[in-house]
């Protein structure tokens, strides 16, 4: 039986203290090169160019923007997402539905706070359409919780040259243990509607004063003036 010599090598020895013969024979073995005299300055073996980051392949790229390009897409994802956030429509968008906040005035309603709930006040789309449309106000209410009474009284106001004064009659609603008068078209408190003649050129606001049974406040929808039509 041959006997098979081996040369042990302990790994514990470090690969430069090797001697040359027993280096060049390790590199032909991880290299595949023909065994030989080792070079000085051994030479490392480099990584697939896949697995090399983006940012250390295109170092100029990383240089030129400053920023790591992984981070540049996070960034961009997040702001993607609070435009969406910012142009999608609220809850309170008025359109230019019958019965609806008007979006044809701009801006209209305003939204404050009485106690927990929200109040929107703001002028009305009339159901007689463009010229000769009435002028109609409202309010809606929505609270957080359930309140023992919540109630809203609502009218138009023009403004005469020196103060604001109402016009006709207002609206009064009033709701019992519930929390509000609802989201929809039909939670809307609206006043009588009316021909304004002359008046239409005024500076026209709606004010609403909304209480509950710890809390009251009045304010106002956004001035505008319409002299475009009406009746």
């Amino acid at each position: 039986m041959s006997t098979v010599s081996q040369t042990i090598v302990d790994p514990s020895r470090d690969f430069e203290m090797l001697d040359k013969e027993t280096r060049s024979s390790r590199l032909a073995t991880t290299t595949g090169e023909p065994a030989g005299t080792a070079p000085d300055t051994i030479v490392e073996r480099k990584p697939h160019p896949a697995r090399i980051p983006f940012w250390r392949r295109f170092p100029a790229t990383a240089r030129a923007t400053g920023i790591n390009p992984w981070l540049r897409l996070v960034v961009a994802c997040v702001l993607a997402a609070l435009t969406a956030s910012l142009l999608a429509p609220s809850a309170n968008a008025a359109s230019s539905s019958v019965g609806d906040f008007s979006s044809l005035l701009s801006p209209n309603v305003r939204t404050f706070y009485v106690d927990d709930c929200t109040a929107e006040v703001g002028v009305v789309v009339d159901s007689v359409r463009y010229p000769y449309y009435r002028h109609v106000g409202g309010v809606r209410v929505n609270c957080r919780t359930v309140h023992s009474v919540i109630d809203a009284t609502v009218a138009l106001y023009y403004y005469n040259g020196s103060r604001w004064v109402q016009y006709g009659n207002g609206a009064y609603g009033v709701r019992y243990y519930q929390s509000g008068s609802g989201y929809g078209l039909g939670g809307i408190l609206s006043t009588p509607a009316y021909c304004v003649g002359s008046y239409r050129a005024y500076y026209w606001m709606v004010g609403a004063t909304v209480r509950t049974e710890r809390a009251g406040l009045t304010n106002y929808s956004f001035p505008a003036a319409d002299p475009r039509g009406g009746c």
